[in-house]
């Protein structure tokens, strides 16, 4: 993500404070936490998830698939439907938008092509579990983004693919 500043164009690094696949009825699929939410207690990690499940009673309309940006306390959460899941993603309060939805897009992405090009379910995320987790990893370093280009995070995949093959 880049932004521009007085005529120079410079990196932003951002922080994701945690990623999150649930099923529409908000059932865990993939959890990962960051930073200083890594460190938190569990039940401080299950007040969180119970807190993004509540949000979607605030959008009662999420057929549609594209980003509804929140807050809860000082974090940013972008949150959308895709297929049978919801995916959010916790950013820190003062992390930018426009950044983390371009974030999730790049997941979305990512995981269409470990899919088969296919849009994502609950099913076949289970079944490229494995893949899930690569995607995850190569966007996400330690909560810090790595990249929002779905195509450099396909190659890595396909390279890592290869390499144990």
């Amino acid at each position: 993500y880049q932004r521009r500043v007085m005529g120079t164009s410079c990196r932003i690094k951002m922080v994701v404070l945690s990623f999150h696949i649930t099923t529409v009825s908000g059932n865990g699929v993939f959890t990962r936490y960051f930073g200083p939410m890594q460190a938190e207690e569990p039940y401080r990690k299950a007040e969180w998830d119970r807190a993004l499940y509540d949000l979607l009673a605030e959008y009662p309309d999420l057929t549609s698939q594209r980003p509804e940006v929140a807050s809860l306390g000082n974090r940013i959460v972008i949150f959308m439907r895709l297929a049978d899941m919801m995916l959010f993603i916790t950013g820190a309060g003062e992390d930018d938008e426009l950044g983390l939805v371009e974030l999730l897009n790049c997941i979305i992405e990512s995981l269409k092509f470990v899919c088969g090009g296919k849009t994502p379910t609950e099913v076949m995320l289970l079944e490229n579990y494995a893949k899930l987790q690569l995607v995850v990893d190569e966007v996400l370093h330690d909560g810090i983004v790595e990249t929002y280009n779905p195509a450099n995070v396909i190659n890595m995949i396909q390279m890592k693919i290869r390499s144990k093959a």
